[in-house]
């Protein structure tokens, strides 16, 4: 079994033949063994590499997984039907704004208006710097939205189900070799998570210069 953090799950992951702690951990599957995991320094602080973009490893070995029950809320803290500058029905939770709106009101980079994400894939070069290959995958940044609250009907009456939802604030750009999965980030533009296992595609291409 998989568990994402970003899930819910939560708990302490030790290796095993070291016996340390492992810090910041993204996922674990307690079937294969197998962990992501940020590179933290010694002060534990995730590190970037020159882009600043979090960096991540994967490991497989012996690891113990060890649950921390924690209480759930008692309510949830829904947003506004509709964000109260723009109109848009996707708010953040708890809030009366969009993403995109309380980007701009808190200065927040790295969150753009749906309205610029418009342009088509045709002609667009690889973003990795130094390529210069024509792009061949659009990747998309999505950051969460209030959940959608519907009642459908069930043999034992009426039950409230929330349906996850997200806003799209940035599209990125990149050949089949340098090819970077879509992120789900936080209100402030931080990467949560990376879709890298559900969404790489096969190269088919020419192998890239090694210099890049």
């Amino acid at each position: 079994m998989r568990m994402y953090a970003s899930q819910g799950f939560r708990g302490e992951i030790w290796d095993l033949d070291t016996g340390l702690k492992v810090h910041k951990v993204i996922w674990y599957d307690s079937d294969t063994q197998e962990l992501e995991a940020y590179e933290v320094d010694l002060q534990g602080t995730e590190i970037r590499d020159i882009n600043g973009d979090f960096i991540t490893y994967h490991a497989k070995g012996r690891f113990r997984y060890m649950p921390v029950t924690i209480a759930p809320p008692k309510s949830m803290s829904l947003g506004s039907p509709r964000c109260a500058r723009c109109g848009n029905p996707l708010t953040l939770q708890g809030h009366d704004l969009c993403p995109v709106c309380n980007a701009q009101d808190k200065g927040y980079k790295g969150i753009q208006s749906i309205r610029r994400l418009s342009t088509p894939i045709l002609d667009r070069p690889c973003e990795v710097k130094g390529c210069g290959r024509l792009a061949e995958y659009q990747v998309a940044d999505e950051v969460p939205a209030t959940p959608a609250v519907t009642k459908p009907v069930t043999i034992k009456g009426f039950k409230t189900t929330l349906w996850d939802r997200a806003v799209m604030v940035g599209v990125r750009y990149f050949c089949a070799w340098h090819f970077k999965p879509p992120r789900l980030l936080d209100a402030k533009g931080e990467v949560v998570q990376e879709f890298e296992n559900e969404v790489r595609p096969e190269t088919t291409s020419s192998q890239p210069d090694a210099n890049i």
